[in-house]
């Protein structure tokens, strides 16, 4: 369960007090006076405070904050929201990691209490995380021993006075590999994360440094899309760019993972031919650089698995050399995170522990105790085969390697001694890249079939095959010290002993309904191809210099199962992973669209289903019981004519086929024309609106009133707000809303006067006006323009004037859209008529008051279609008629009047 920071820091204060505020029991304070105990006590107390203070010394950069956020939501919004309410400044707001959505926050004032700030943060449902921005340490101990020639961790004869044997066997690995290439012909990467990268243009390391080559050096451009301009030799998280060079703790954590091997010069590393991929900067002392970084190898990855291997790398593992002391995991989930991020994807993350010689279990460590399975956590032994000085903990340190004193490349072409988990770590990261160059053409398979399932397997062979020791038993997960050639062997006996490689990465390049092509990768020139009709037997189809299948024979709305075996002269492979599928063509019921619309008429098509025979076509106005009118044989597209201006029709479609027939469809509901601007035209759209500190609260015009609150950026109704009569003058009242402070707004309202689905600049109304509480002004509406329904756009922005139509770019503000009814006697009682209609517009009951009384009541459209008929009533229900504008004419003992009325 995730611990609570606030309480976790007051529990280390007390645990701190315990430890370090020790009062001695000499007699003599037994015999003090109460009062004297008291005062001792206080200075005691007073001095075990100080030392506190000392021993909680900042850990993290001040005034920053990480955030992780849900994919959903919009951290641009949630920043702007935040600083509001909190009335806390934000001096930057840096993306870290797109694909995992982390941010970092720097705050104005640096001396902001992080633990409050970050309190405030987790109350908004928008974050998944949020945490300190922690400081990096190297896990690296002092060097002290001269150079020497001879590398005990690779074959331990007792050269250094250790245990002979009390090594990582590579040496008998290397009769098997020396790393490289998988059997697939894939080159393999370890990813370096070093503060101070790594001198790469070191003799012994220059040929194993891995290079980008899809990119072109120093053009300026992204050539490779993948999110990093001239990335060449790896990128620095600091500079964004590919300097990389340089550092000597880096130099020699590259030493032991790639040295060059068998070239005659200095030492060698686990790996003789590995490529590794350098990310540098992540230690601008802080935890957000780290997130950064970790996502270089996390983007080239997963466009590996993505391309099949033709972009991107072929990363298996990275290496942190690095952490924090006593770090507590649930201070930094983003960081934690990352690492089942990158194992999703294939990557197997190895971690150096800290060296203190400490339970990490008990007192945490970074980030070595990460709850992932992705994860590798890695203490150091030394060349009698002893846990030397190192972190321990059963849970989370899994294997000792060996790090104490080993020999190892350092900058300029030179070469050093050094201890330390810092060069523990990448022994096993080695070891994991050795391992992907295993003879095992099986695990290279199910890796590119399932990159997450493989790594997790590289881990369980790493662990499962480690030398038990004594000095380890019960500190470490796995009880003993990597064996890197246990590993290989462990990983070949689960292999199969056919020497005819199985093809791999079998895929779909299209499937139609009785058309289908398949590809693969694979070493031979023939192949056996099985295809399985479910229920039917399998069919095998030799291909002879083929590695593609196309079928054009293939049953409509059918499930397949295909796979494939090599041909290598009289021996075939074992089968490869398995592809599922269904062709097209299932009897299923199309979409129906409308590409044309007049006032009487729709013109419906859909794309035609494979094997249908014949289609079944209904449709109805909305809201009646029975259908108009069913075709049959009907052929798209349909020209429906004879349809009541206005008006919104359902349609429902059904694919008539030999033996698969179903029901009908679901409806699809289109509207005909003639119910004014607003209804017939499109009108532009409004993107980008960000309405987490402001938004239109009310709209009052002319005292109609639409109270919405916030909704999102673009409120769009089909209610008739209000009627406008050409040449008058109306008031208005527009309220914004706020979640925190009130910020200055600008308004504008647009009605599109002309009716032509447009916001014409002679369109706009109200032009730019600021308020920052309710904005009281009036709207003329021009005296040529015409009657009829049309559109009113009010919009809102905080920080520009508004245009009618956003760009899409991001805006604090909001728009709200409405209907309007232009015309003479929209809601006003003419002299001549017997007879007032209220209210006006109305949606659901509109009330008769006459003078008179009242004979029949009859209501029209425009063009003079009755639609409703009633007796003598003084109320009557319009909830049935489309939104729009109608006559109603009532007869009374007095004669008849007719008025215009709206139904919104």
């Amino acid at each position: 369960m995730a611990s609570n920071p606030l309480f976790d820091q007051t529990i280390n204060h007390t645990f701190l007090l315990d430890i370090h505020c020790v009062i001695p029991r000499e007699n003599t304070y037994f015999y003090l006076e109460m009062k004297k105990i008291k005062i001792l006590l206080f200075f005691v107390l007073s001095f075990c405070f100080i030392i506190t203070s000392v021993a909680q010394e900042e850990n993290f950069e001040k005034g920053e904050v990480l955030v992780q956020f849900k994919k959903s939501s919009d951290p641009i919004a949630f920043i702007r929201k935040f600083e509001a309410e909190t009335e806390l400044g934000i001096r930057s707001f840096e993306c870290l990691s797109a694909i995992v959505n982390i941010y970092k926050i720097e705050l104005d004032n640096v001396s902001e209490d992080l633990d409050y700030v970050i309190s405030r943060i987790y109350r908004y449902q928008d974050v998944i995380n949020a945490q300190k921005n922690h400081f990096i340490t190297s896990r690296e101990t002092i060097p002290t021993d001269t150079l020497f020639n001879q590398q005990w961790f690779h074959k331990n004869t007792g050269q250094t006075g250790g245990t002979p044997d009390a090594d990582t066997d590579v040496s008998d690995a290397w009769d098997i590999t020396t790393g490289g290439t998988s059997t697939h012909n894939d080159t393999i990467v370890v990813c370096i994360i070093e503060s101070g990268g790594v001198d790469i243009s070191h003799v012994d390391l220059k040929d194993n440094i891995w290079k980008n080559y899809a990119e072109i050096p120093n053009d300026g451009i992204d050539n490779d899309n993948n999110g990093y301009v001239d990335d060449v030799n790896g990128w620095n998280v600091s500079t964004l760019d590919d300097a990389v060079g340089s550092g000597s703790h880096g130099t020699r954590v590259a030493g032991m993972i790639g040295a060059k091997g068998n070239n005659t010069t200095g030492v060698s590393g686990v790996n003789w031919d590995v490529k590794m991929m350098i990310i540098k900067g992540q230690n601008a002392s802080n935890e957000a650089t780290v997130i950064a970084a970790y996502n270089y190898p996390l983007i080239m990855r997963k466009k590996y698995n993505d391309s099949y291997g033709e972009e991107g790398a072929f990363v298996v593992a990275t290496n942190a050399s690095w952490g924090i002391d006593n770090g507590d995991p649930a201070n930094s989930p983003l960081w934690c995170a990352m690492y089942d991020s990158l194992g999703q994807y294939g990557i197997l993350n190895i971690a150096a522990t800290t060296n203190n010689n400490v339970n990490v279990d008990d007192v945490g460590d970074l980030p070595t105790a990460c709850p992932s399975e992705f994860l590798i956590g890695v203490t150091m032994t030394n060349s009698q085969d002893d846990r030397a000085g190192s972190g321990y903990g059963p849970t989370h340190v899994d294997l000792g390697a060996p790090g104490s004193g080993v020999l190892l490349t350092a900058p300029s072409n030179s070469y050093t001694t050094s201890s330390g988990t810092s060069f523990a770590s990448p022994c096993v990261a080695g070891a994991v890249a050795l391992a992907y160059s295993s003879p095992c053409a099986d695990f290279i398979n199910y890796a590119k079939f399932n990159p997450s399932g493989a790594a997790l397997d590289m881990r369980n062979y790493i662990l499962s095959s480690v030398d038990p020791l004594t000095t380890l038993s019960g500190e470490v997960g796995s009880g003993g010290r990597l064996n890197i050639n246990t590993t290989i062997g462990n990983i070949l006996s689960d292999c199969s002993t056919n020497s005819c490689i199985s093809p791999y990465s079998l895929r779909e390049n299209f499937i139609t309904d009785t058309t289908a092509q398949f590809s693969w990768g694979g070493f031979s020139t023939d192949y056996l191809f099985y295809i399985q009709k479910s229920g039917e037997p399998v069919v095998e189809i030799a291909l002879i210099n083929q590695d593609s299948i196309f079928f054009d024979t293939l049953t409509p709305c059918a499930s397949y199962s295909v796979w494939v075996k090599a041909i290598c002269g009289a021996d075939t492979s074992d089968v490869s992973y398995p592809l599922h599928f269904i062709t097209d063509g299932c009897c299923n019921n199309p979409v129906i669209y409308n590409d044309y619309v007049t006032p009487d008429s729709l013109n419906l098509y859909w794309n035609p289903v494979l094997y249908a025979t014949a289609y079944d076509f209904r449709y109805r106005k909305e809201g009646d019981v029975s259908w108009i009118q069913t075709f049959t044989d009907t052929v798209s597209p349909l020209l429906l004519n004879g349809l009541d201006t206005c008006a919104t029709y359902e349609f429902q479609i059904k694919t008539i086929c030999t033996d698969s027939t179903h029901g009908f469809s679901n409806s699809y509901f289109y509207a005909t024309r003639g119910c004014g601007a607003c209804y017939d035209e499109l009108y532009c759209s409004v993107a980008g609106a960000n309405t987490n500190s402001e938004w239109i609260e009310k709209v009052t015009i002319n005292g109609a009133s639409s109270q919405t609150g916030n909704n999102g950026g673009w409120y769009q109704s089909d209610t008739i707000l209000l009627g406008f009569k050409a040449g008058e003058t109306y008031d208005i009242k527009i309220v914004p809303g706020y979640s925190g402070f009130n910020f200055s707004e600008r308004i504008s309202i647009w009605v599109d006067v002309d009716h032509n689905g447009q916001f014409d600049p002679s369109d706009k109304l109200l032009n730019d006006q600021s308020t920052n509480d309710s904005l009281i002004s009036t709207i003329s509406i021009p005296l040529s323009t015409p009657d009829g329904i049309t559109k009113i756009r009010i919009g809102m922005n905080a920080l520009e004037n508004p245009v009618a139509c956003p760009p899409g770019t991001s805006f604090f503000g909001e728009y709200e859209d409405y209907c309007v009814y232009i015309g003479e006697d929209a809601g006003i009682l003419s002299e001549n008529n017997t007879f007032h209609i209220y209210p006006n517009p109305a949606s659901e009951q509109l009330y008769i008051k006459s003078t008179h009384n009242i004979e029949s009541v009859i209501i029209y459209t425009l063009d003079g279609k009755n639609v409703s008929r009633e007796g003598a009533v003084h109320s009557i229900d319009i909830s049935s008629l489309s939104n729009g504008v109608y006559l109603i004419e009532v007869l009374t003992d007095g004669g008849s009047s007719i008025q215009k009325f709206i139904k919104q």
